[in-house]
């Protein structure tokens, strides 16, 4: 039967239809695609690229979260990647602080659940480097999808296997890489989640994943040396704003460095009331450990 379905019914249903495949229980043949080797996939177009980072999230018609105004005209997943217009101030009520929208081509996305990346792909080295056990990577695609090696063991990728949804490394992580191999037509890296302070913590749990290496950039030592060397580290400071959401740093009195951040809650989620509970420490503080 022929049927013309709106822009909203086409994306209502492609959302339900989505959700149902992230969500649906496991299946035997994805043990089979866990350990597959995988390219790179083609990301869209735009130099920004927004990636959503949890499920059901509203596309929009408007920047408004108000649902007297009925603005949702479908729903996307984690991962689901749009192109990046701009940025916009909007209505958001419920009690959340945060009021910009990005906008894409097909709507408005809360910028809260829309991590900015972008598509910068990498000529991948053909083997190690001589006499190092391993480099440090990160990882400059939207994300890039994972091969496993070995046996599941980590908590993370159980889950991933229970909801039938793909093991990745996403825009900005930092891994340890260990081996190069190109025995399957295009070279790839080893990510080695090592419980010896490679791991990212928690109980690292020694596991190996391959990955396309064209979405890693080896850093070099320039990329990981200190700002400012020669500055007094005293004279140092780095200041988070808990009320505009943001963090400067400073040397001296001059702002080297700005950004906005997403800090601990001031509430706590289960009763809606002000609550320490979550939030983050306030006063002066001694940093202990940087990535």
């Amino acid at each position: 039967m022929n049927q013309n379905l709106s822009r909203r019914d086409f994306l209502k249903i492609a959302g339900v239809s989505l959700g149902a495949l992230a969500f649906s229980p496991y299946r035997l043949p994805y043990f089979d695609y866990l350990s597959a080797p995988k390219r790179l996939p083609e990301f869209p177009g735009s130099e920004i690229i927004g990636r959503v980072v949890e499920n059901g999230i509203d596309l929009r018609n408007r920047p408004t979260n108000d649902d007297a105004l009925n603005t949702s005209i479908g729903k996307l997943n984690a991962d689901s990647l749009v192109e990046w217009n701009r940025q916009v101030v909007g209505n958001v009520i419920y009690g959340l602080s945060n009021q910009r929208y990005v906008e894409t081509p097909q709507g408005y996305i809360y910028a809260s659940v829309l991590q900015p990346t972008r598509n910068n792909p990498n000529t991948p080295i053909a083997e190690m480097p001589a006499g190092q056990p391993g480099f440090w990577a990160e990882v400059t695609v939207p994300y890039v999808n994972l091969a496993h090696e070995g046996t599941v063991q980590s908590p993370w990728l159980k889950s991933n296997i229970e909801y039938n949804f793909p093991p990745r490394l996403y825009y900005g992580q930092v891994v340890w890489i260990d081996q190069v191999r190109a025995s399957n037509g295009f070279t790839e890296y080893r990510w080695n989640e090592d419980v010896n302070g490679h791991g990212y913590g928690y109980g690292a749990y020694g596991e190996f994943f391959w990955a396309d290496g064209a979405a890693f950039k080896i850093l070099t030592d320039e990329d990981v040396a200190p700002i400012s060397p020669d500055f007094d580290p005293n004279e140092k400071k780095i200041t988070a704003d808990l009320d505009r959401q943001t963090l400067s740093c400073y040397e001296g009195t001059n702002e080297v460095y700005f950004c906005r951040i997403s800090s601990g809650l001031s509430y706590d989620p289960a009763t809606g009331l002000t609550s320490d509970k979550l939030a983050t420490p306030v006063g002066n503080l001694l940093t202990h450990w940087k990535i």
